[in-house]
């Protein structure tokens, strides 16, 4: 089928008033640019080299669909669902993907530097070794997707939900994650360095032995996290939850623990100074640098409970004194 029988066959079906359908045909290496696929089924068709550029793809259904190696510059993307489907290889640089599905979907190895994929369902999708330098996946679903050996450098994660997501050995250096959700997640050999994670939630997530200096976690749930061997050199600490967070030996110099919760941790053998800890809004039952358990005193009492006390007391001093002024009288007459 060439290019003419497929824009004939797709006007047919329209005049018709039917959804044009080519699921699983083969339209490999085929010149297909400036092709209107607009609303059609073309689920499980092979696009393998095919030169797609400037094609509309508006709200066409690829679900399956091979593109590995195809020519996608300009191509028309809004509301394309693309799960299960083979996009490795491919050239992705600054696409519009804002919103579509790419469910379960191959990107290995794909170029999706300075792409726009807010909102997207990447959930489970295979992003190995991808380039997404720059690429905007705010408010993203990216649970379970596999992300290692991915550059995200300075790419922006606000609000994206990452849970369980595989960013082994991933660049993530200066990129923005502010209020993402990494619980679960793949740390293990990861860049993160001048990262944002403030009012992140990395809650029971393995960050042991990575380095994370200068790192934002302000506001961040760290609650049950393992940072052992850690290095936390000058990082955001303030008002971060670390309840039950495992600190041992990890390097806290010049972190800012202000108003953090560490309520339950452990923080045996870690570089951290008295000073750092006193500003900290809770370490109940943490276990302290020197091996010992931190217990909560016992509130003093404020001075307003001692107020009555003092009270009673001059009170009966001033009884006392009055009855013997009146016995000295009675005894003068």
């Amino acid at each position: 089928m060439n290019t003419s029988d497929v824009v004939e066959f797709i006007q047919n079906a329209r005049r018709q008033s039917e959804v044009p359908d080519l699921s699983g045909t083969d339209f490999s290496g085929a010149d297909l640019q400036g092709v209107d696929f607009r609303g059609t089924n073309l689920r499980e068709a092979k696009f393998v080299g095919a030169d797609l550029r400037r094609a509309n793809l508006i709200g066409a259904d690829l679900s399956g669909a091979d593109l590995s190696e195809a020519k996608v510059s300009g191509v028309r993307w809004h509301g394309v669902k693309l799960d299960e489907a083979s996009l490795s290889g491919v050239n992705l640089k600054g696409a519009q993907l804002d919103t579509i599905s790419l469910v379960g979907a191959d990107l290995t190895e794909a170029n999706l530097r300075e792409a726009s994929l807010r909102w997207a369902n990447l959930e489970n999708c295979r992003l190995t070794q991808a380039a997404l330098l720059d690429a905007d996946l705010t408010e993203a679903n990216l649970i379970n997707a596999s992300l290692d050996f991915a550059n995200l450098h300075a790419a922006r994660l606000e609000l994206a939900n990452l849970t369980g997501a595989n960013l082994s050995n991933a660049n993530l250096s200066q990129s923005n994650l502010a209020g993402s959700t990494l619980s679960g997640a793949v740390l293990r050999g990861v860049r993160l360095s001048l990262v944002n994670l403030s009012g992140a939630t990395l809650s029971e997530t393995d960050l042991s032995g990575l380095d994370l200096r200068g790192v934002d976690f302000s506001e961040a749930d760290l609650s049950g996290a393992d940072l052992h061997e850690a290095t936390l050199t000058r990082a955001d600490l303030s008002h971060a939850n670390l309840s039950g967070a495992n600190l041992r030996g990890a390097d806290l110099r010049e972190a800012n623990l202000s108003l953090a919760t560490l309520k339950e941790s452990n923080l045996d053998g870690a570089n951290v100074t008295g000073e750092q800890l006193g500003g900290v809004k809770s370490l109940d039952d943490a276990i302290l640098p020197d091996g010992r358990k931190h217990k909560s005193s016992d509130k003093p009492k404020s001075g307003r409970d001692n107020k009555p006390a003092k009270r009673r007391a001059t009170a009966t001093g001033l009884k006392a004194a009055l009855d013997r002024i009146k016995r000295q009288q009675d005894n003068e007459e």
